[in-house]
């Protein structure tokens, strides 16, 4: 529930993994996924193997401040989640982008830069198809040396989708009667012949953990109210 809830009428739930948001007490959801995590240049969780060089001071000391990855240095991470991207600067040479191990780019990062003239926290690469898993990304300079600031890790697709669905059925003068002026069911699915054995077409069920969901917030309102 949204500490502001009183103002904002705002309410946040989790089924699995999915994340969801209402802004109207309920009555409507929808997923919302989260954004990129970064993993600056001084995290434990990157792995190092050659020289590197620190520009800039301390990380926090300054929006420039990165590692500079000399000749044949590299630098790895393991993530879970379906995206990598990597953060440098311009103005230096070029370095080689593996993830699982295979070669995927080449990227040269000079992009009309000089040593005494970079540009800092650019995303030189980036890959967002990758399956949903565990994942290795390695970045080495293989000419010259290269600006490395960070990587952005892409837990889950970024997108939103409503929740429940909107029914998209239709309504008629003549009914499943024939007689006029009565309704036809709105479904979601086109209604299939009797002998298709194969259903009616009609709007599936929430699922059980999407109701329990519903239900729940249900009596957290009227406790509120």
């Amino acid at each position: 529930v949204s500490p502001t809830f009183d103002r904002d009428n705002t309410l946040f739930a989790a089924i699995d993994e999915r994340m969801y948001r209402s802004t109207d007490r309920g009555e409507s959801w929808v997923r919302v996924d989260p954004t990129p995590v970064r993993y600056e240049e001084d995290a434990q969780s990157l792995i190092y193997q050659g020289r590197t060089v620190r520009q800039g001071g301390e990380p926090t000391a300054s929006v420039n401040a990165q590692n500079i990855l000399l000749q044949g240095t590299s630098v790895t991470l393991d993530f879970m989640g379906i995206g990598v991207g990597w953060i440098g600067s311009s103005g230096g040479g070029r370095a080689e982008v593996r993830i699982d191990g295979a070669l995927i780019d080449t990227i040269d990062t000079e992009l009309g830069g000089s040593p005494d003239n970079q540009t800092f926290e650019l995303e030189l690469f980036r890959s967002e198809d990758l399956p949903l898993g565990r994942h290795q990304i390695t970045v080495t300079a293989i000419e010259d040396e290269v600006g490395f600031d960070g990587f952005d890790v892409y837990p889950r697709a970024q997108r939103e989708a409503t929740f429940p669905p909107e029914d998209s059925g239709t309504t008629s003068t003549t009914g499943d009667t024939g007689l006029p002026d009565t309704t036809t069911p709105p479904t979601d699915g086109r209604i299939l012949n009797e002998d298709d054995k194969s259903g009616c077409g009609c709007t599936s069920s929430p699922a059980p953990a999407a109701a329990l969901l519903l239900l729940s917030l249900t009596g957290l309102l009227a406790r509120r109210r």
